[in-house]
């Protein structure tokens, strides 16, 4: 009985390296220099019908941004998904900007498929695909050299599996196919020339397609989880590199809803 005991403890403290491993990995990539700023392909996992989430997380990397994320998810019927996206960037002293400032909004629809695993490792598999854009808008400014303007959008399809281990553990895998397209570039006063030059290249040479391949890891209690990504993408003009991470925080409103009720 002893033996047994101190496998589990050890089974559960290499399962607790292994996802610090994760997140420490997560949390390095998503420090990574990025010119403009990289969107993760990661939705919320939605299962059932009034499934209501929300995920936060902070932005931040080498350039000196700063910003932050927040998705939400809902599932106003059975298979239907309803997600939205928000992500605020500041960007601060680099290559001589006073400061910069970033918007973007992103809307999808998709559909879901939950089915009980046969594994009896795994409680749920979820199967979903998803359709929608993304619309940016960006102002860097310079110190006394001037300002640029520039937005892009995006039209993207994905699709997802998920695995849910108890309430405890998601891991999901996606796939997402985007069209991405830069616009209305205006540049005002003398900004440095290596930064002309990179804005009217992006003009030229849209649109742009490419592929983006992330996974996701959800850890923590039925109502909050932390949660990591790790995408890899095929699109790497300028240095908007092929890898990509974050971490974060996941919220269960549906799940908080229901344990406050039968906390009553």
């Amino acid at each position: 009985m002893k033996n047994l005991k101190y496998k589990k403890k050890a089974d559960l403290h290499f399962k607790y390296r292994y996802l610090v491993f994760f997140f420490l990995v997560f949390f390095t990539l998503s420090l990574n220099a990025q010119f403009y700023s990289a969107h993760h392909p990661t939705l919320i996992e939605l299962g059932h019908q009034y499934d209501l989430q929300v995920d936060i997380a902070p932005v931040l990397n080498t350039s000196r941004k700063l910003g932050y994320r927040i998705n939400a998810g809902f599932s106003p019927k059975e298979h239907i998904g309803v997600q939205a996206n928000y992500q605020r960037i500041f960007k601060t002293n680099f290559f001589a900007y006073e400061g910069s400032i970033e918007n973007s909004g992103e809307l999808s629809i998709g559909y879901y498929h939950r089915r009980k695993s046969s594994k009896s490792d795994v409680d749920f598999q979820i199967y979903d695909i998803y359709f929608g854009g993304l619309y940016s808008q960006a102002l860097d400014k310079f110190d006394s050299f001037g300002f640029s303007k520039y937005s892009y959008y995006k039209i993207f399809g994905q699709t997802g599996f998920h695995v849910i281990r108890s309430k405890r553990v998601k891991v999901t895998f996606t796939n997402r196919i985007t069209y991405l397209r830069f616009s209305n570039v205006t540049i005002l006063g003398d900004p440095p020339n290596f930064y002309i030059d990179l804005l009217e290249n992006l003009s030229r040479e849209n649109p742009f397609f490419f592929m983006e391949f992330s996974l996701k890891i959800n850890y923590g209690f039925n109502w909050m989880k932390v949660f990591g990504t790790l995408t890899v993408r095929t699109f790497q003009y300028l240095n908007y590199g092929p890898y990509g991470g974050q971490i974060g925080l996941n919220f269960d409103l549906h799940e908080m809803g229901q344990a406050f009720k039968k906390s009553k």
